[in-house]
């Protein structure tokens, strides 16, 4: 029973894109959570800034601009919806974990199924990524996380790569 080399390349690329894009979503789900902790301080300041006004009179321009401040916060926080979208990334980000995992016991598996198994399984779990990761289509892209999300699960995934070809020489009895 062998797999093809395109079949095999195409899993093992498969295995580091949903590494890479595991680590994508929570990188960004944690800045929009950072960002959802900046807008509740802002309202908590205002809250404290508005207490204040009330007992001591505050200059025109600053109160002028704690209202900026505090619409700005608001406007923010409706539009963007930080915890909601901190929320579905890190739910995309989780979704991509499980496919590694699966795509690491099919890339185990390689040895001991044929191309027709392995292209059933690999065509699954990768409609199921681009399933999941088209959820995240009203996330602006960041070049520079997408980067580094590549480059930590390529560092991961070369000594990843070492033991996965040595335990499916040994399944395969080399």
């Amino acid at each position: 029973m062998a797999v093809s080399s395109e079949t095999n390349t195409a899993i093992w690329n498969a295995i580091h894109d949903s590494a890479r894009w595991g680590r994508y979503y929570r990188t960004l789900a944690g800045r929009y959570r950072r960002q959802e902790k900046w807008v509740r301080a802002v309202l908590l300041a205002s809250v404290v800034g508005s207490i204040t006004t009330l007992v001591a009179a505050m200059p025109a321009l600053v109160q002028a601009l704690v209202g900026g401040l505090v619409g700005a916060a608001v406007i923010f926080d409706i539009v963007k919806q930080p915890s909601q979208t901190a929320a579905a990334l890190a739910l995309i980000g989780d979704e991509c974990d499980h496919a590694r995992i699966a795509l690491d016991e099919l890339w185990r598996d390689l040895a001991t199924i044929g191309e027709e198994e392995a292209r059933r399984r690999f065509d699954s779990l990768n409609r199921h990524l681009a399933h999941v990761t088209s959820m995240a289509t009203n996330v602006p892209e960041d070049q520079a996380v997408n980067k580094s999300s590549s480059v930590a699960a390529l560092q991961e995934l070369d000594s990843l790569r070492e033991s996965l070809v040595r335990a499916r020489a040994e399944a395969h009895g080399n």
